[in-house]
């Protein structure tokens, strides 16, 4: 399957996300009163919530100097996947290496991060996603739409393809003023690229 996802900025680092025109998912800032991250829609009503699992992580992290300083390099936030209000999954990473595992309903959801702001999803080792951002400048001051065009398996639930998009635009573009480039010097899983789900 292919599907099209457009990022709209709001204010206060926030975007809400659509497809063929229907919201599908919005996200917030990085503010600790409330750390759900990410909400993603189904029937035009909220379900799946992606939530940072520690509002005192979260101080250590901003306002506790000089260790907001050295913890990132030592600690990763911890998310929290939900369904309505039962968890379903959460990020493995915890120490030095950052956010590339989830665990959802028993699966294990890994990306890899490739050249030209692309990256793959991949279930249990097998690729299931490929997602493609579309070209923006180098480096803007002002905000600008982004779009991120997906060729994924059908056999995988939307939801999940859809939080993979929206949480990596949510870290690398939507917190930010503008848009940055994702720097990868060594793609060594380049073949991941050219996949294509089966008919």
């Amino acid at each position: 399957m292919f599907v099209k996802i457009n990022a709209n900025d709001l204010r206060d680092n926030c975007a809400d996300y659509y497809v063929n025109g229907r919201k599908i998912a919005s996200t917030s800032s990085q503010l600790c009163k409330d750390l759900t991250r990410i909400t993603l829609y189904e029937n035009q009503q909220p379900r799946y919530k992606l939530i940072e699992h520690s509002r005192m992580e979260w101080i250590l992290f901003n306002w506790a100097y000089p260790l907001s300083f050295f913890l990132p390099f030592f600690l990763n936030p911890v998310y929290d996947i939900y369904d309505g209000t039962k968890k379903v999954g959460a990020s493995l990473e915890r120490w030095f290496k950052p956010i590339h595992n989830f665990s959802i309903r028993n699966d294990i959801y890994s990306d890899h991060l490739h050249k030209n702001e692309t990256f793959s999803l991949h279930k249990n080792g097998q690729q299931i996603a490929l997602y493609i951002k579309d070209p923006c400048p180098f480096y803007s001051t002002t905000e600008q739409q982004r779009s991120y065009s997906i060729w994924y398996d059908e056999s995988v639930p939307t939801w999940i393809i859809y939080m993979f998009c929206i949480f990596y635009d949510w870290l690398f573009f939507s917190c930010h003023p503008g848009t940055k480039k994702i720097m990868v010097y060594n793609d060594s899983h380049i073949e991941y690229t050219k996949w294509r789900p089966t008919l």
